[in-house]
């Protein structure tokens, strides 16, 4: 009788670790999987982030194309007067505006879209922020009739990164800008020249070709010739030279403003049209789609 009481003793004793070992796993509710869990181990993050982007406000600085890794104007400000690592920014934002955020002049660790809280709508359910185009980060997206001036507050925890956040809050509204016009959609597009540097090539260099409508759609003919031979070690044209390219494009509409609205993409790879030979081709954009095809003029 005594072993068996002993036993239940020590049984009872077990079980009520175990309970106590369960709800010390549980203190505080520190999940990682929680984006609304206090209390996550985290370090601080001296991380310099910054804007980048395109649009008609201030990033209009970012150049034609936008997204311009060099031109570092609107960096992010570390708020010490707060708990943890947060960061602030002022910026002057309009409808149609896309911007990312990214760290240290790369696009490793880029933020977009992911982290914008409650979706990108405000408290009255009105959206503020959409995704906008991109890669694997898509891009945020200032939604149409939004134009303000904006403090961003990102808070980052470079152990859990999925934690990040930024939130928003409008310090003025803006007067909107003038209505935006298309005066023309044309190819950009990259390839390599003679002596085997890879260049780029807009709507203002005079050689891309403008898009006429016909039957409906934009057409337009191009050259491309191949001079990958010419490539030796050129880094910059690895990825081109990857995809057994020799030329990639992709179809951009141009505002009176001689900026660039929006990026269409291919619509067989979803992203640049890549041309294996050389050749005369053939592009045709159907604006309603909002996807461009290529074929070779045998002709």
């Amino acid at each position: 009788m005594k072993a068996k009481k002993l036993f239940g003793i020590l049984l009872a004793g077990a079980m009520a670790l175990s309970a106590v070992a369960g709800l010390a796993a549980c203190g505080g509710n520190e999940d990682p999987d929680d984006p609304d869990t206090p209390d996550l181990p985290t370090k601080e993050d001296t991380t310099q982030y910054y804007i980048v982007g395109k649009g008609r406000g201030d990033l209009a600085d970012q150049g034609d194309n936008g997204f311009d890794l060099e031109k570092n104007n609107h960096a992010f400000e570390k708020d010490t007067t707060q708990t943890g690592n947060v960061f602030t920014i002022t910026i002057n934002l309009y409808e149609g505006d896309e911007f990312g955020i990214v760290h240290d002049n790369a696009w490793d660790g880029q933020m977009g879209i992911e982290i914008v809280e409650n979706e990108g709508k405000d408290a009255e359910d009105k959206q503020i922020f959409e995704t906008g185009g991109g890669y694997d980060i898509k891009n945020i997206k200032v939604a149409e009739g939004v134009n303000a001036k904006f403090k961003l507050t990102l808070t980052t925890n470079p152990l859990l990164p999925s934690h990040n956040k930024l939130t928003w809050e409008i310090v003025e509204p803006l007067t909107p800008l003038k209505p935006i016009v298309i005066k023309g959609y044309y190819v950009v597009g990259t390839f390599v020249d003679d002596e085997g540097k890879m260049v780029n090539f807009n709507y203002k260099d005079g050689v891309t070709p403008e898009l006429t409508l016909e039957n409906g759609k934009y057409v337009c003919t191009i050259e491309v010739e191949d001079v990958s031979d010419t490539v030796d070690g050129d880094a910059n044209y690895n990825w081109l030279k990857e995809s057994s390219a020799v030329f990639a494009c992709k179809v951009v509409s141009v505002t009176d403003e001689d900026t660039i609205k929006d990026w269409y993409n291919c619509a067989d790879t979803e992203d640049n049209a890549l041309f294996t030979e050389a050749g005369t081709y053939q592009i045709v954009f159907d604006l309603e789609a909002g996807t461009f095809t290529f074929s070779a003029v045998t002709e």
